[in-house]
């Protein structure tokens, strides 16, 4: 009776600490982030590592993007990641589609940061051009959290993506506010730390953070995007 009963649950065994529990796997939200983060610690170490590596290369940041995005998305959607294989396949899958995209990124960031120290910089008379910068950062930056997502799961064209990061901008403005604020935090601490903070940031600072964007930008793509287009039209 016990048995039958068991198998009546609707219960994906994990486990805590080493010993299996019975309780369900948290779906999604902070606890499915925490879940992911301590099940799957050692892939996310691996994963980053992976990441800084094929970061060297400055013009293909943005590819490794895009297979950070793979690797952690696999985990939210999946609850699980070959880190090597999915990491090196999203890269050279989308390795154009997310450098053109970076671009659009990567290009106005520098332009304002350009600006911003060419005119004074932190000793600058007026606060304007750091909150400017400030504020241009964080549209361009939650932009590429949808937008990189979008690249290495949704077979769209480039225009169709950044429409749809658009919208994203304006429709989910609370997944947006938790997504700058936690990743404004984790750089603030490893600027405040550095150099102490460097060790911290080589081993597991990133495939946690992009973790985090993932879980919060998924439910959102799912939601918009492949349910009601199966991934194949605009917003």
């Amino acid at each position: 009776m016990e048995i039958m009963d068991f198998f009546k649950k609707d219960y994906k065994l994990y486990t805590i600490n080493g010993k299996t529990t019975d309780r369900p796997v948290p779906e999604q939200g902070i606890r499915r982030f925490f879940y992911l983060l301590t099940s799957h610690f050692s892939k996310l170490v691996t994963a980053n590592l992976l990441f800084l590596l094929f970061c060297l290369p400055v013009v293909s940041i943005p590819a490794a993007i895009a297979g950070m995005a793979r690797v952690t998305g696999n985990l939210v959607r999946d609850g699980n990641t070959f880190v090597w294989t999915d990491f090196i396949a999203e890269f050279k899958q989308s390795s154009v589609k997310s450098m053109k995209f970076g671009l659009l990124w990567f290009v106005p960031i520098g332009l304002l940061a350009l600006a911003y120290f060419k005119n004074g910089g932190i000793y600058f008379t007026s606060y304007f051009p750091f909150v400017l910068l400030i504020f241009g950062f964080g549209l361009l930056f939650i932009l590429s959290c949808y937008g990189f997502y979008m690249i290495a799961f949704i077979d769209l064209p480039l225009r169709a993506i950044i429409r749809n990061t658009v919208v994203f901008l304006f429709s989910e403005t609370k997944r947006n506010t938790v997504m700058f604020l936690v990743s404004a935090l984790i750089f603030a601490l490893c600027l405040i730390g550095f150099p102490y903070s460097v060790p911290f940031m080589l081993l597991i600072v990133f495939a946690p953070l992009i973790l985090f964007i993932s879980t919060v930008v998924d439910p959102a793509v799912q939601k918009r995007v492949i349910e009601p287009f199966g991934g194949r039209q605009e917003i």
